[in-house]
């Protein structure tokens, strides 16, 4: 008897025994949940079967923060998602007066009272030690084992679930194993009832020895000396994987074999001699019409779909259809017939797809249906930057846009399965859509259901879009009983439907599967579309069956430049294998618009089941081999680092990984996608944990770079913390260029911060370390320490002494960090000199920009915008800004985009230009809730000067107040100047003496150290004692000499 079948009948006896309904849960293979036999649809989201699976496993109660760290890192309300796939799960386990889902206000766990988990019997019966237990028993608890652990459910983007998940795997696969061992060893001499559990032993422990060697005895002994054979051949093949002459051992059992062959079972070798190669491999199989198949029982949905193709055309705006379905309903078979219909009619056609393993790839669905992405490169440094557009980002969706409605013709984009759509590619199609209202473009998404609500940025997207135009939603529901009879009749006519109808459920891919099993000459239907597929690919030759599952490890989408990197196939063979999985459908050629040569599965489960079957040892093997290949290849495309973390990941090969997510990460934020640089970096920082030292904080260091990049800290101290920590260990462990990095991070996020005087020392602390490294970190580091002590206004001489030294070393190394000519400009600026400052600054601005570093781009721009502002250039500054804009929009959310838009609206105001001071007022509030203190006590100062010349001296009070506040505690000597000199001027107007008197004063007591201040700062303190003195209320200070202050002092 099958041993699943012994199971689930122990199973059902028990349940009688007790006389209760019976509810079942299997964890052993792909999760399901049954009621009195009869399976229960799973909630459609992943997350939510994972979480279900790991509150039955784990048997114990878990902290509500502790699931919401495990399953939600991101949302901006993890618990209200917890609570959501919880009331999902209590209606289908929880049963009247038996809740099992069992939550407290603090914590969650599955109670099994009155359930079967078979995980927990498994276990629960293994303690008894397996001397104590009986053949039938083992035979039993085999059957338990449907497949691995939770198969299926696989989240790697849910770091600590996919750790926990991977263990638990490897656990129960030992233990499988060691379960089959025992049984076949029991089984003795009874060889007929040991080879199906010695092929189950060898499938789940590819690379043991002695059970490949067990397996070539029971074929041997029952006759099966040709299957025996093709085993061996196999064998060694996947034992060459390993290298270092690992097929040896396996060669001697084999000729020891050979040489001794045992005695064969007589009553059974008459029946078993007959070989597997019997079976017909090039039969024809049989395949759906190209237009009756796909669109049996789908007259309603294809009539919505053509009413939509002529809404488009006749009235000439953007429509946007969402297909919505499970897999195998036939979503990618409505886009095909929707193309042709299209292309007939005279539409221009686009169709890309998502891919779950390419989420790593920004644009990846863009790139498959334009063929690539418009070039977007900065045009030549020679031209103007008004007649630049400001950012890469806004070039390439405008570009995009563009080349979609070029044509006066109309359009249809179609995205297939965009449920796995990274965040830029949501982006660039919410742009499209928005740009497009007016012209005759049809988009069409496909997705299913259940997993679109767990792309929470596309579902933001897709919200705000119903928000502004229809959607309509076309969903794909389960054939009934007479369509899948006329989807039959038009694919395998000779084959009775009435199981298939039974089995398939209404999809209609399963049926087609089941189909062309039956067409098969197969006489028992299985039980599953998996066991579909692993039958089909079981009766493949042996080279054809090893390329599908190399080619399963790349994904369901993949090049064959790459497949024949990896797979250990002769070219000959691979493409002898290819030919064959072509013909059988399991495999299509993917137009590939002039590059390389692509493959695609047939469709996503056929890929999953292929790749599920693989066992856990041999799937990271072959990962292993896949990413080295990658990254043997990545220094020719850097767009490998994404595909090279992923298999790396899946290898168990931390290092790799960290360093391909770095690169992925990098690349990312190059291309403005930064919530997948964000991602990729934290991703990073994971496998990084692991590594041993010094490389760990080499790495780590690295990622948390470019995730503070791509987004600032949610907790600055602890970041700062976390950072510090670090950088020491980066000097204990001798990595200097490292503590350099992690002391010039720890400087950016003090300065932030407002914490301005520890940002100069951990500047210092960079500058100082980098005098023992490479020189070319050296000059970096020093052109830094320049920057930031011109911007803080400390030790000015000593900047201008960095500022010098950085450019020699630049200029003899070849190298220029755009911060020499940052820290220049600001100093130049200080002195008043305010055209070399203007050259200083758009120089730094060009070499950020070539270097593609935005963040200095921004400061640098910002650098320009304040100098026009002293120039009082208010449309050269307007200018500025809109780049500044354009700019800030592709950074990551910090006080970036506030600051643009509040110092736009000022430039806007100082040109008396309408509503702009009513704009300025409304993008206030924004800077301030940023908490960028130097940026809000810039703009305030502006203002509150620009109040005084209107006459408002109350709201200019107000503003010159606040900013004297943030400059007291950042200690900028100018800016504190500058607000008590406004100060002070407003009192003499009003006639408030005692403020007066207490603003003069400390004008005049700060005006001494005249090295600290700027010209701007020395120009304004002699204004306000000018106004004073008019004012009559003291006698007058030597106002004069700050004029005549020479133009560089001594000290610089």
């Amino acid at each position: 008897m099958n041993p699943s079948a012994i199971w689930r009948d122990q199973v059902v006896t028990n349940a009688e025994h007790r006389g209760v309904p019976l509810l079942s849960l299997r964890l052993l293979g792909e999760i399901e949940v049954l009621r009195d036999g009869r399976r229960l649809s799973l909630p459609p989201s992943r997350k939510t079967r994972a979480l279900l699976g790991y509150l039955a496993a784990t048997a114990k109660p878990h902290r509500r923060e502790r699931l919401c760290t495990i399953f939600w890192e991101i949302p901006d309300d993890p618990r209200g998602a917890l609570r959501w796939s919880l009331s999902r799960l209590r209606a289908l386990v929880d049963d009247p007066g038996q809740p099992r889902i069992a939550a407290t206000r603090d914590t969650v766990a599955f109670e099994a009272a009155g359930a079967d988990v078979d995980l927990l019997q498994v276990r629960e019966r293994m303690r008894s030690g397996f001397p104590a237990i009986s053949v039938d028993d083992l035979e039993s608890l085999a059957g338990a084992f449907q497949g691995e652990f939770l198969e299926g459910i696989d989240l790697p983007d849910l770091h600590d679930f996919q750790a926990w998940c991977l263990a638990e795997r490897e656990d129960l696969r030992r233990m499988q194993a060691r379960i089959l061992s025992t049984l076949i060893g029991k089984l003795g001499e009874r060889a007929d009832a040991a080879l199906p559990h010695a092929r189950t032993l060898v499938k789940i422990d590819p690379f043991n020895e002695a059970a490949r060697a067990s397996l070539l005895r029971t074929l041997v002994t029952l006759g099966r000396r040709t299957e025996a054979e093709r085993h061996f051949d196999a064998a060694v093949c996947v034992f060459k994987e390993l290298e270092d002459g690992a097929e040896l051992g396996l060669l001697r059992t084999w000729r020891k074999l050979m040489e001794n062959p045992p005695a064969l079972a007589a009553h059974d070798a008459p029946a078993l001699v007959t070989p597997a190669e019997t079976v017909t491999l090039a039969q024809a199989v049989p395949k759906a019409g190209s237009a009756a198949g796909p669109l049996v029982g789908r007259t309603q949905q294809w009539n919505r779909i053509v009413e939509l193709i002529g809404a488009t055309a006749g009235a000439g705006q953007c429509q946007v259809a969402l297909l919505l379905g499970e897999p195998g309903m036939g979503k990618s078979a409505l886009i095909g017939e929707m193309q042709k219909e299209a292309t007939a009619r005279g539409m221009i056609t686009f169709c890309g797809r998502a891919y779950e393993t390419d989420r790593g790839h920004p644009y990846s669905p863009w790139i498959e249906a334009l063929g690539t992405l418009p070039d977007v490169s900065d045009p030549d440094a020679s031209t103007g930057a008004t007649e630049r557009l400001p950012s890469m980002r806004d070039r390439l969706f405008s570009a995009v846009a563009e080349r979609l409605c070029a044509d006066d013709r109309p359009v249809l984009l179609a995205i297939d399965d965009v449920q796995w759509c990274d965040e830029a590619s949501a982006d660039l199609l919410q742009y499209v859509v928005r740009t497009a209202r007016q012209r005759p473009l049809l988009v069409v998404l496909t997705a299913r259901a259940g997993e679109l609500s767990d792309n929470l940025h596309l579902h933001a997207h897709l919200r705000t879009l119903r928000q502004a135009q229809p959607v309509h939603e076309i969903r794909l529901s389960p054939l009934d009983a007479g369509e899948m009879a006329e989807l039959l009749r038009t694919i395998a006519p000779e084959i009775d439907p009435a199981p298939v109808v039974s089995q398939s459920g209404g999809n209609p891919l399963y049926a087609i599967e089941i189909a062309r099993s039956l067409a098969g000459s197969t006489t028992e239907v299985p039980g599953s579309l998996k066991e579909l597929v692993r039958d089909r690919v079981d009766r493949l030759p042996a080279h054809a069956a090893e390329t599908l599952r190399w080619s399963s490890i790349l994904g369901p989408w993949f090049s064959l430049d790459r497949l024949v990197r990896i797979a250990p196939l002769a070219l000959d063979e691979l493409t002898s294998a290819l030919e064959i999985i072509e013909r059988h459908e399991l495999l299509r050629t993917v137009p590939a618009n002039g590059r390389e040569c692509e493959f695609r599965f047939t469709h996503d489960l056929v890929h999953r089941a292929i790749y599920t079957g693989l066992s856990e040892p041999r799937r990271r093997l072959m990962h292993l081999k896949a990413a080295r290949a990658l990254k043997a290849m990545e220094s020719n495309d850097e767009d490998f680092a994404a595909d090279v973390a992923h298999h790396a990941g899946l290898a168990g090969e931390a290092g790799m990984a960290a360093a391909a997510c770095l690169a992925a990460a990098r690349r990312c934020l190059r291309l403005f996608a930064n919530a997948d640089a964000e991602s990729l970096a934290r991703k990073g920082q994971r496998y990084a944990e692991t590594l041993a030292e010094p490389e760990q904080v080499q790495r780590l260091l690295e990622l948390i770079q470019v995730e503070l990049l791509a987004r600032p800290p949610a907790d600055r101290s602890q970041a700062i913390a976390r950072v510090d920590a670090l950088a020491e260990r980066a000097v204990d462990h001798g990595c200097l260029e490292h503590a350099r990095l992690g002391y010039h991070i720890l400087s950016h996020l003090r300065w932030e911060g407002g914490l301005w005087s520890d940002a100069r020392r951990d500047t210092l602390r960079a500058e100082f370390v980098s005098r023992s490294g490479d020189e070319k970190q050296q000059v970096h580091a020093i052109a830094e320490a320049a920057r930031c002590l011109a911007m803080l206004e400390r030790d000015l001489g000593h900047a201008e002494a960095l500022a010098l030294e950085a450019r020699a070393m630049s200029t003899r190394l070849g190298v220029e960090p755009n911060a020499v000519s940052d820290a220049t400009g600001l100093l130049r600026m200080h002195l008043g000199e305010l055209d070399e400052a203007a050259e200083q600054f758009k120089r730094a601005q060009d070499v950020a920009r070539r270097d593609g570093d935005r963040t200095s781009e921004f400061i640098a721009i910002e650098h320009r915008i304040e100098l026009e502002l002293q120039r009082r250039r208010y449309a050269d500054a307007e200018r500025l800004c809109a780049e500044l804009i354009a700019l800030s929009e592709k950074l990551r959310d910090g006080s970036e985009i506030p600051f643009a838009r509040a110092i736009h609206a000022f430039a806007r105001w100082a040109q008396n230009l309408p509503d702009a001071q009513a704009e300025f007022e409304r993008r206030l509030p924004g800077l301030r809730a940023a908490d960028a203190k130097h940026r809000l006590s810039l703009v305030l100062l502006h203002a509150a000067e620009r109040d005084v010349n209107d006459g408002d001296l109350v709201r200019a009070r107000t503003r010159a107040e606040e900013a004297l506040e943030l400059a007291i505690v950042l200690d900028r000597a100018s800016e504190i100047v500058i607000a008590r000199s406004i100060l002070a001027r407003i009192a003499a107007q009003s006639g408030a003496a005692d403020d007066w008197q207490r603003h003069s004063r400390a004008v005049r007591d700060l005006a001494t150290e005249r090295q600290r201040l700027s010209r701007q700062a020395a120009a304004q303190a002699d204004m306000a004692l000018r106004c004073t003195l008019a004012a009559g209320a003291l006698p007058a200070p030597r106002a004069s000499a700050a004029a005549r202050r020479p133009a560089r002092t001594a000290a610089l």
